[in-house]
């Protein structure tokens, strides 16, 4: 891998290190200054403040599944066709960064089964879903994924748009 030098790695971290914590803001907030101080009064405002934890869930979720994919069209990480396997060429790069935003999020709504989500997930990062699907498994590049109308894709089903071979990767729509 020619292409890895100091001057790349600073930019993942960076991206890394402003991403992650950027979904975690707002629901953080919440908790800290919505829900703490509900828990610790009389029991009506106990069940207020589980009420809230519970808001403050779909908050982590939603912030986990919209700050990502905002992240990852302003900087427009998209790819695709047949390149070396090496981080000198961008759409490498891009795809690896897109990996790195977009997993995280994938595996959790993956876990918890919610296929609502998980579409509206994959269609923010770029991957075309119609009506009335069902999506289970795992999308790796949502980019290069097209779902038609009234499909029910299974659990422990992985859909990858990409393919290394012989040292290079090639990236085609599913």
């Amino acid at each position: 891998m020619r292409g890895l030098n100091l001057w790349m790695i600073l930019k993942f971290m960076v991206l890394l290190t402003i991403i992650y914590p950027l979904f975690l803001l707002p629901p953080g907030a919440f908790f800290k200054y919505g829900v703490l101080p509900m828990l610790s009064k009389d029991i009506c405002s106990f069940m207020l403040g589980l009420l809230l934890a519970l808001i403050d869930f779909w908050l982590l979720l939603f912030s986990a599944i919209v700050l990502p994919a905002s992240c990852w069209r302003m900087l427009k990480l998209r790819y695709s066709g047949e390149h070396y396997l090496d981080l000198s060429e961008k759409d490498v790069r891009n795809w690896l960064f897109s990996l790195v935003i977009y997993l995280p999020t994938a595996v959790i709504l993956d876990f918890f089964h919610l296929y609502p989500l998980k579409n509206l997930h994959v269609r923010l990062f770029g991957g075309k879903v119609g009506k009335n699907v069902v999506m289970g498994g795992l999308v790796l590049d949502p980019c290069m994924v097209e779902v038609g109308d009234n499909t029910v894709i299974g659990g422990f089903s992985t859909i990858s748009g990409h393919a290394v071979e012989r040292g290079k990767i090639y990236f085609e729509k599913v």
